[in-house]
């Protein structure tokens, strides 16, 4: 098994430099997927609901630490938040030492309108357009092996200077391989571990040998 090259690009040209997945990792390729397909699926939401004005596309994107802050001068806003691997899915490892987990990952919306019937609606339409672009999309862009649907939830916020604001957040558990090898520190030609003389070099692949012999004797 290897790692998707978007979560590990040095693995293939290093047989003994294994992946070890960050958090931010996980968080920038989700946004990175919410940036290249949500306006796609906005899009759709109009044709299916026979709209005849756009959808407002998003303003402001970012990977945040908590679901409480946002630039309302700039909304629609999209929000990318994991709080780490699920509880209800314990990581597995296979037997060559890779380990799969099931991220948790939150996606959110926060809107901004003029009255409370469109906030209402524009969250709507942006849960939908998430949901969309996640649950037909598994794959992610190519980092993950699969998704699973958790929780959608739409808040409504108090009316602010003659708006109206309308949150939505959903709740993905995605499956990445590779996050991590048991078999992976560094080690000499005999499997044995040895720490990095230095830690910031990308230690070298292990040389190919060009001659070998061997003598080989039946048994009696």
């Amino acid at each position: 098994m290897s790692t998707p090259d978007i979560l590990n690009p040095a693995f293939t040209q290093y047989s003994n430099d294994s992946s070890l997945i960050t958090r931010g990792q996980i968080e920038n390729s989700m946004l990175k997927h919410m940036q290249d397909w949500l306006p796609g699926y906005l899009g759709r939401i109009e044709r299916l609901n026979g709209l005849t004005d756009h959808i407002s596309p998003p303003k402001s994107w970012e990977v945040v630490n908590e679901y409480t802050r946002y630039p309302e001068e700039a909304m629609p806003f999209i929000a990318v938040i994991s709080p780490g691997i699920s509880p209800g899915h314990p990581p597995r490892q296979d037997s060559d030492g890779w380990v799969t987990a099931w991220w948790l990952i939150a996606v959110g919306a926060i809107v901004a309108t003029r009255d409370e019937r469109s906030a209402k609606d524009l969250a709507g339409y942006y849960g939908a357009a998430i949901r969309g672009a996640v649950m037909e999309l598994p794959t992610l862009g190519g980092w993950a092996y699969g998704v699973e649907w958790t929780d959608e939830k739409y808040d409504d916020f108090p009316r602010v200077t003659e708006r109206t604001m309308a949150a939505v957040r959903l709740v993905f558990t995605v499956e990445v391989q590779g996050v991590i090898n048991v078999f992976g520190a560094q080690s000499n030609y005999l499997g044995g571990s040895l720490p990095p003389p230095d830690p910031y070099v990308t230690p070298p692949a292990f040389p190919t040998v060009e001659d070998a012999s061997a003598t080989v004797e039946p048994e009696p």
